[in-house]
């Protein structure tokens, strides 16, 4: 069987509402890794918050992380590469914000986090174990060029005005909203999974119809709607699903993904048979 690569986004994809692999997913990734197929993760999240699972699965593969804005070699020899957003940028459009509008902010760097305020929303998602923490306003706190800008809104509403704002201070720049937009994060009109996956699959010189995507959430539609073999999951948003090709026919929760790939993976064997 012809090699492929199977890139997956994390939350409310590959992991479950606990934040775990499930045991099947487990199984069913590890026996593909094993027949020689390339396994990837293509995620929002800083790469370290993703080395368990990477560890658990035994990959070997890049790790792509911010949504494209980082690519990891890990144990590969794929070159990293960073991007990050100019200081004075990040500095210009948090000017436009006070208490009123914000719950808060938090940028990172490779060594750093940088918080209005320390809370529990944020520590879900980004493990500040091995980073310098910094409280307080941005302007003091923050002197190196960011990774991620990521805003946490009182109101819905005032996402809409950031994009505003992103706009005048960078034209490169735009704002992605999630949560209904109680969030929103800062990222480059040039960076985003799809472009990443490509690149990580051109690395391993597999063709771009051997690429299988999984996503749920907004941050995946770019890959889904671009990438051949794409597959969004039944509890994904409904915008998600129509950019895909495929569903699953069962949620994060119920082993969406080993499913999926166990039939697809089933179907290839049968066509060379």
């Amino acid at each position: 069987m012809k090699q492929y690569l199977i890139a997956l986004d994390m939350d409310g994809t590959l992991l479950n509402d606990e934040k775990n692999i499930t045991p099947r997913t487990e199984k069913v990734l590890i026996d593909l890794k094993k027949q020689g197929h390339k396994i990837i993760f293509a995620s929002g999240r800083p790469y370290r918050t993703m080395l368990r699972y990477y560890e658990q699965l035994g990959l070997d593969t890049p790790i792509i992380g911010y949504n494209g804005g980082a690519i990891y070699s890990m144990k590969s020899t794929f070159p990293t590469k960073e991007t990050t957003f100019d200081l004075q940028d990040v500095l210009k459009i948090y000017q436009f914000y006070g208490n009123d509008e914000l719950k808060n902010i938090i940028c990172e760097s490779s060594s750093s986090i940088y918080l209005l305020k320390d809370d529990e929303v944020f520590s879900t998602w980004f493990s500040y174990e091995h980073l310098q923490k910094h409280i307080g306003d941005l302007k003091e706190t923050l002197k190196e060029n960011p990774m991620t800008m990521l805003f946490h809104f009182k109101e819905n509403a005032s996402a809409k005005r950031l994009s505003d704002i992103v706009k005048k201070v960078n034209s490169d720049l735009f704002v992605r909203v999630w949560s209904g937009g109680e969030f929103a994060e800062l990222s480059y009109i040039s960076i985003s999974k799809y472009k990443a996956i490509r690149e990580v699959a051109d690395f391993y010189q597999i063709p771009q119809d051997h690429v299988l995507v999984f996503g749920d959430a907004g941050n995946d539609i770019e890959m889904l709607s671009n990438f051949k073999l794409s597959v969004a999951m039944i509890n994904g948003t409904p915008e998600t699903k129509k950019s895909a090709k495929y569903i699953t026919k069962k949620d994060n929760n119920h082993d969406g993904i080993a499913l999926f790939l166990e039939e697809y993976f089933q179907q290839e064997k049968k066509k060379r048979a």
